[in-house]
């Protein structure tokens, strides 16, 4: 391995572990505490669970790969099984972070719709989520091949990228006909200052979904181009562990996002963070 290669593999080990312990983090209230028992919390922790068997999944590969590539490369059927998890489990998180965005399509569409506000339509999607990893992987268990990189693009890169923007663009056009619609009922001098609450509000929205969209492109997309170019190589290169980093740093980005974003749990957090630091 050239100088480079080790310098990323121990960054993205490092970085991996840290992902790891941050959704840990997120996802014991959502677990443990009852309070937090609710539908959106249930798609935030199945987010930091499907994170922390991506992240486990690779820096075990890593490790292993590292000390034992000669077996990896003689035993044909071990590295079908590695190709199949290695797509199985980076598809978890992408499609984890898909159905949040299906869900806030379906309260903001269906606001009336009782059903998109139960917990059991959140198993429901977290269900279809984890099947659609399992299967729609299975064409990585066959050799490796121009086409099979084409589809991972397209099903981990691609499909997801599409029903982002549609799903989030008319999210936005909702949010803000709503907003329209509320000025319209209203002229009066009070109302005023909450047109322009709701316009900020809007922008902070539009910004929001911006980024979260460049965070996950250039996070993931990079990976599996990089894959398509150099369908050939069986050996780990230095700019597909940068482009790993990007990924697992992606990841790491959603994870605080969802911190930020839950303010009664980022405060429960805290504090019981301050409460052990305190004691010790």
């Amino acid at each position: 391995m050239l100088f480079e290669t080790y310098v990323l593999l121990i960054l993205n080990l490092v970085l991996l572990l840290f992902t790891i312990i941050l959704a840990f983090i997120y996802m014991m209230p959502v677990l443990f505490i009852r309070q937090y028992h609710n539908a959106a919390n249930v798609l935030t922790g199945n987010v930091c669970l499907s994170t922390i068997v991506c992240c486990s999944y690779w820096l075990i590969y890593h490790i292993l790969n590292a000390f034992y590539f000669s077996i990896f490369q003689k035993l044909q059927y071990i590295r079908f099984l590695f190709e199949y998890l290695s797509t199985m489990v980076n598809c978890l998180v992408v499609y984890s972070l898909i159905i949040i965005t299906i869900d806030r399509y379906c309260i903001v569409i269906y606001p009336h719709k009782r059903i998109f506000k139960q917990v059991k339509w959140s198993y429901i999607l977290a269900s279809v989520q984890w099947l659609i990893a399992i299967i729609f992987s299975s064409p990585s268990l066959i050799k490796r091949s121009l086409w099979l990189d084409i589809y991972r693009l397209c099903f981990i890169v691609g499909i997801p990228s599409i029903l982002k923007i549609v799903l989030n663009l008319v999210i936005f056009y909702s949010v803000h006909k709503s907003t329209r619609r509320i000025h319209a009922a209203s002229e009066s001098i009070i109302n005023s200052m909450t047109r322009q609450n709701h316009h900020g509000r809007d922008m902070r929205l539009l910004k929001h979904i911006i980024f979260v969209f460049i965070i996950f492109i250039g996070g993931w997309a990079p990976y599996y181009l990089d894959l398509l170019i150099d369908f050939t190589s069986a050996e780990t290169s230095w700019h597909l562990l940068f482009f790993e980093f990007l990924m697992i740093l992606s990841l790491l980005i959603s994870i605080i996002d969802l911190f930020l974003y839950n303010h009664e749990l980022r405060q429960h957090v805290s504090r019981s963070l301050m409460k052990i630091f305190r004691s010790n």
